[in-house]
């Protein structure tokens, strides 16, 4: 077993590495675990199990950071959250956002706890007539599946012998199978009607309302000792340190003079210092040094170089929806094309043309890289208070940008390829081969196994999207009992994630991939060593794998003489894919091999469950696809590639 070590006194020991987001949480560099034994067959089992442990501990310290934003949190936050509140020890239930406030949390973290069973939600109704109804007395949504599939939640006039008319009120809880879906709603501010709640005190019964209860936001209650576990475990992950000098920065704020003591300064030298003294720690890449300098030096740029107690919430909203706005998208290009030296500049060349602004996206991170700027200026206490504090979980888009982004119809963003896109884009080498075209000395500089099988396993196993594709493990790879090969997609490593839970998916293997060799690469990939399907991606920060795939793909794509205007990109093999299942295929099937939301009603959301790779596999292995002949993949020179590919990338 790897970190398996045996010491000179006979017995075996594990050596796993701590993480280093969570060494200063954890408070070491390595674990060192003893298995007390002499004998390796046994130590391995010791310490396969000691392993698993802890590595299922990193993974949930790992989540519980990211969930709950404690590397965002700024020091008055991280002393809320460790202090507590005398309010979540009263026993009861709180509002949500009031008992998020005690604890120091956003009400989304709470929220995304409620989804992971760690937080029950609550409503609170007022005499309110309709059944209790036993749930067992309730039919399964397909009897020939059980009730595991989800049960039948009748009308008031269709109720079962057994319900008992009630009028109730007081505080009920969302049902453990609504949770899920009821938070996906909650979290975008939508409402979530239930059809039925878990009556009180009465375990195994629900209450079905006469009419459906809505859930807001701003209505749900949850129970106080829940949110003060969480709070108490979230404390937990924070450092010592960290807390020891939220402290100390706190006492100090409280002595110094009210308006900051470098208030005065201008914004340009209050630049030149967070850049020096915080990102340069921060940040190794040059590029993104320079990207982050230049994002926040938009505010100087088109507001003035203001002193730093002139700059309030209200300029900030006025530079993000009326400067930052306007800004271009490319800007970069405008000043090749028309010898421009500023955004300004750049912005009165392309003024009254068509060309596009800067994507949402981008001035979202434009505003958080300030946000992060201010936020280093409170804490330095060069100012008082935190101008950027205020708009945070605000949009930068206007209302009528959401309204022209939402009436967009989504078929209308990306184009399905036809046949004779199909033949251009697999008659490559790779795929006529099965192998890529070594240099004069014998190795593969221009073809990686990621371009034979990445487009292959997105047209032929569900329309997985890039990055889905990229981040794949070996262990995401499985066989039922029946024999019938699968994957799985999902977010079980830190350095995978999807777009949303109904992305988490298994779909079957289609026949074609398996002919091909795609089994056999990946048990080839195992015997050498490796732990992912493509170890040649390089991994981004922010895009994860998907950025280098997507970087090859659109390319290669331009090379084969592809308009690049966004219609036809790797995503379209997923609609390719959606358009090349067999007419007869269940419309909750299709959702569930693509990774969308399982059906728009309660009944498809909640209660149903995803079939089985066996009985989803016909419908996989009829679809409608017309390939070219394509070579089985040649194992060695896929091997080779690949060692090729990381020996580059060490260099």
């Amino acid at each position: 077993m790897q970190n398996l070590a045996r010491r000179s006194s006979g017995i075996y020991v594990v050596r796993l590495a701590v993480p280093i987001v969570l060494r200063a949480v954890i408070g070491k560099r390595e674990i060192i675990i003893s298995t007390r034994t002499r004998d390796q067959a046994l130590a391995k089992i010791v310490a396969g199990a000691a392993a698993s442990q802890w590595h299922q501990r990193f993974l949930d310290l790992s989540r519980l950071k990211a969930v709950s934003g404690i590397d965002s949190m700024d020091h008055h936050e991280i002393l809320k959250v460790a202090a507590g509140s005398p309010l979540l020890l009263a026993g009861g239930y709180l509002p949500l956002d009031q008992a998020a406030a005690a604890a120091g949390l956003p009400p989304d973290t709470l929220l995304r706890a409620a989804a992971e069973g760690k937080v029950s939600l609550h409503v609170r109704v007022g005499s309110t007539r309709g059944f209790l109804v036993p749930e067992a007395s309730l039919d399964a949504v397909e009897p020939e599946l059980g009730r595991s599939a989800g049960l039948v939640i009748p009308s008031p006039a269709s109720m079962p012998a057994s319900a008992v008319p009630h009028v109730t009120e007081g505080v009920l809880e969302v049902l453990e199978c609504d949770v899920g879906p009821a938070v996906a709603a909650l979290l975008e501010h939508a409402p979530f009607e239930a059809i039925a709640l878990q009556a009180r005190g009465r375990p195994g019964v629900w209450f079905v309302p006469d009419c459906a209860v809505t859930l807001r936001r701003q209505a749900l209650e949850v129970a106080a000792h829940q949110v003060e576990a969480l709070r108490r475990t979230v404390a937990s992950v924070i450092a010592p340190e960290r807390v020891h000098e939220a402290r100390e920065h706190v006492a100090a704020a409280l002595k110094a003079p009210k308006a900051g003591r470098r208030a005065h300064e201008r914004l340009s030298t209050a630049l030149a210092e967070y850049v020096k003294n915080r990102i340069r720690h921060d940040v190794e890449s040059e590029g993104e040094i320079k990207r982050i300098r230049n994002g926040c030096g938009l505010l100087i740029e088109l507001d003035g170089d203001l002193q730093l107690h002139e700059v309030t919430p209200e300029r900030l909203r006025r530079f993000r929806d009326e400067q930052l706005a306007n800004v271009p998208a490319d800007e970069n290009k405008i000043r090749l094309m028309h010898k421009t030296a500023s955004v300004l500049e750049s912005m009165m060349a392309v003024k009254g043309t068509t060309w596009p602004v800067m994507s949402a996206g981008e001035r979202n991170k434009r505003m958080r890289w300030i946000a992060g700027w201010f936020r280093w200026l409170h804490e330095q206490n060069w100012i008082a208070d935190d101008p950027a504090a205020p708009l945070r979980g605000e949009s930068v888009q206007s209302r009528a940008e959401r309204r022209r982004k939402n009436a967009r119809r989504a078929d209308e963003a990306r184009k399905a390829y036809t046949a004779s896109d199909l033949a251009l884009i697999f008659s490559a080498q790779w795929f006529r081969e099965g192998r890529g075209e070594l240099t004069r000395k014998g190795t593969y500089r221009t073809f990686l196994p990621f371009y034979y099988w990445g487009p292959l396993i997105s047209l032929l196993a569900g329309g997985p999207r890039i990055r889905e594709v990229s981040q794949l493990y070996l262990a995401d790879f499985g066989t039922t009992d029946a024999g019938t090969w699968f994957i799985e997609f999902t977010e079980d490593a830190e350095d995978k994630k999807l777009k949303n839970t109904s992305s988490r998916r298994t779909v079957p293997v289609h026949p074609l991939l398996i002919e091909l060799g795609l089994i056999r690469w990946v048990q080839a990939l195992a015997a050498a060593g490796y732990d992912r399907l493509f170890p040649e991606l390089k991994h981004d920060t922010e895009k994860g794998y998907g950025k280098a795939a997507t970087k090859w793909f659109s390319s290669y794509m331009a090379r084969l003489g592809f308009k690049r205007d966004g219609t036809t990109t790797f995503h379209s093999l997923r609609h390719t894919f959606i358009n090349a299942l067999p007419v007869d295929t269940p419309d909750r099937v299709a959702k569930q091999l693509t990774g969308h939301t399982r059906g728009a009603d309660v009944h498809n959301a909640s209660y149903k469950k995803d079939k089985e790779p066996d009985d989803a596999l016909p419908y996989v292995s009829r679809l409608s696809v017309n390939l070219p002949p394509i070579a089985k993949f040649d194992v060695a020179a896929g091997l080779q590639a690949t060692a090729d590919a990381i020996a580059r990338k060490r260099s």
